[in-house]
């Protein structure tokens, strides 16, 4: 196969020099050598294409990505590295091997007090450099996450056994033999933990991270590890990186899938073929026409990701021809305001749009006053009147979200869950909140009034003013967290508004906007009382219902629970949810969940977004299926897109 070099054009980093955090400007290189051993494949057409993000990376260690700090943007590079069992194709979400033989994930029997689950691997998969993937891969991944507690997105997809594990938990993962690993539970775990859970979770080379993770004895010391050049499991391998300006991925010349193709049926049936490894039906006996089909039958040579400060200057650089691709998770403006009339009169650019799962929230430091306090919480939902806001400035860019799982995952989320005072209007709204807050104890000097008729000051509301705590608390200036505009304009203006209905009801806010390093660290670090978070949930069952709420989750134990929620209702409901073998069941169990969520208000859900990618058209580019290949680990947010 013919290799390219690895080219580092001389972009000029416009990252602000707080925001990359210092790094050595000298880029790292790893060539990994060339040995298929899976078969012989035709020869495919390859293409090179250059991409865009908007920031830098945090990390180009895949274990720090499923850390406690990840990152979006370290996914969308890294997230072909880690080999996994199984996958979701997009759209339906229906589940297929990856390096697993069996179609489905196996149940498993009991074995004594424990439960045991015997995998088998596929014959003649290699990571990147050549070496075989394998039960030791597995194992190691599993061990390595248990040594050193590593915490984050690891808790739900490898769960170790122990008394601060919500649900059912890995007592040991062990290579019976090179081909065949067996997963020791305590207990039968349910479609949450095992099925949609473990069988998704990442595996990690173990030649080449075993001396790193034994020199390491946290895991802070494991994710400060540089990957760069890590043996990859997908289509790319991440060959060089310039801390701030660039990241080059290349294609891995092992990656077992290449010249695979998919048919995709409306009832989840999923037609699959491969020149080496065969055609097989999942999912059932595909019906009608195809929804979508798509091919890997090209190769991705060379994929250098400059990093930018911020939008406009990735629009340019697309406009201009210097990128092919804008990699951008985030929502845009449905004009995108001056950039779609640029992209229109240059010519030659696309815009790829994929249904959202991002969910978009305003969450609340339970751990002090006032985010402690339900009546505040919910007074604070009352107030917000998201159509307002969606319908009158937001231009659709937005869609108002009620409940903690989107509309997107159809089978998990329950319609009948809605905020605290959906359906009023603002003046209903504003009477509803006073008296939510009244009846907890809370005071003013003056209570706030809406006046229809807009003379009331402030608008049509004369906010509030003297507001104290069921104690006599005086309500000291809180602040709110978000996005800048720079990095994230759809959730800076919103956040706007969300300050502006808070105000009128008395509470003194200031919006806090960074950049997006700057809203990660100031979250981790605890310090708000409120902030507009996103979190992108995955393609299967909603297991953030539990990394988000429960208490044995918080974020001060390595979890994603960084309100500080604690609710026992909330936790017997998850460790259920994580047990439960019977999908009905299960379902159950989550709209549950989202119910008591939306009556507490730990978090206030806001909006949901579709996500997107430009590209500027070329006919030797194979846009859009090229989207899909990026991160082909997962099935991560390109992945999401939908082809032909």
């Amino acid at each position: 196969m013919r290799r390219k070099s690895i080219l580092l054009l001389g972009i000029l980093s416009l990252l602000a020099a707080a925001c990359d955090g210092g790094g050595d400007p000298t880029p790292t290189t790893t060539t990994a050598p060339v040995s298929t051993t899976l078969g012989e494949l035709p020869d495919y057409p390859e293409y090179d294409v250059r991409a865009g993000v908007v920031t830098s990376l945090s990390s180009t260690n895949i274990w720090a990505v499923y850390g406690v700090r990840a990152s979006v943007y370290d996914a969308l590079v890294l997230e072909g590295q880690p080999a996994f069992l199984y996958t979701s194709v997009p759209q339906t979400f229906t589940q297929i091997p990856k390096l697993a033989s069996a179609p489905e994930p196996p149940v498993g029997q009991a074995e004594g007090d424990t439960w045991v689950i015997d995998v088998a691997l596929r014959e003649g998969i290699n990571w990147s450099d050549g070496e075989p993937v394998d039960a030791a891969d597995v194992a190691f991944t599993f061990n390595t996450v248990n040594a050193l507690d590593l915490g984050g997105g690891f808790a739900n997809l490898w769960p170790v056994a122990s008394a601060a594990n919500p649900g059912p938990g890995l007592l040991s993962v062990e290579a019976v033999d090179s081909r065949t690993v067996r997963f020791t539970w305590d207990r039968q775990p349910g479609i949450a933990r095992w099925q949609h859970g473990a069988a998704y979770a990442p595996i990690m080379p173990e030649h080449f991270w075993a001396p790193i993770v034994e020199d390491a004895s946290t895991a802070d010391e494991l994710f400060a590890a540089d990957g760069t050049g890590a043996p990859a499991f997908g289509s790319m391998i991440t060959t060089a990186h310039t801390h701030g300006d660039l990241v080059v991925n290349t294609f891995n010349p092992e990656h077992a899938f290449r010249g695979s193709s998919y048919t995709v049926y409306g009832n989840g049936a999923v037609d699959f073929a491969h020149p080496v490894l065969g055609s097989s039906q999942f999912g059932g006996v595909g019906q009608g026409e195809p929804l979508l089909e798509f091919s890997e039958e090209f190769e991705l040579g060379e994929m250098p990701v400059s990093l930018f400060a911020n939008r406009d200057v990735v629009a340019e650089e697309l406009i201009d021809g210097q990128i092919g691709l804008w990699v951008n998770p985030l929502p845009m403006w449905p004009d995108f305001g001056s950039l779609r009339r640029k992209f229109t009169v240059m010519g030659g650019i696309t815009n790829a749009k994929a249904d959202g799962s991002t969910l978009y929230y305003l969450g609340f430091n339970t751990r002090r006053f006032p985010g402690s306090d339900i009546a505040f919480r919910q007074a604070i939902d009352c107030m917000l009147d998201k159509d307002f806001i969606t319908d009158e400035y937001m231009a659709g860019a937005v869609e108002n979200l009620d409940s903690a799982v989107p509309p997107t995952a159809s089978s998990w989320h329950d319609p009948s869950v809605v905020s605290t005072c959906a359906g009023q209007s603002k003046g209903a709204k504003m009477a509803s909140a006073v008296e939510i807050l009244k009846r907890g104890g809370w005071t003013w000097d003056r209570e706030p009034e809406f006046d229809p008729s807009g003379d009331a000051g402030f608008g049509d509301v004369r906010p509030g003013e003297g507001l104290r705590g069921p104690n006599g608390e005086v309500i000291d200036r809180i602040s709110m967290a978000t996005a800048a505009a720079g990095y994230d304009p759809v959730r800076a203006t919103y956040s706007l508004w969300v300050q502006v209905f808070i105000t009128e009801l008395g509470v003194p806010v200031t919006a806090v906007p960074t950049d997006f390093h700057g809203h990660l660290d100031g979250v981790a670090a605890l310090d708000w009382d409120m902030y507009i978070g996103g979190w992108a949930i995955g393609d299967t069952v909603p297991v953030h219902l539990v990394a988000m709420f429960h208490s044995a989750s918080v974020a001060e134990r390595g979890g994603a629970n960084t309100t500080g929620y604690s609710n026992a209702s909330l936790d017997d409901l998850a460790e259920r949810f994580l047990a439960e073998t019977d999908l009905d069941e299960a379902q159950a169990l989550a709209h549950q969940m989202q119910a008591l969520i939306s009556e507490e208000a730990p978090i206030v859900m806001l909006y949901t977004t579709d996500i997107h990618y430009s590209y500027r058209r070329a006919p030797e580019s194979p846009f859009p299926d090229l989207l899909h290949l990026l991160n082909m680990g997962s099935g991560g947010l390109p992945g999401l897109l939908k082809r032909n």
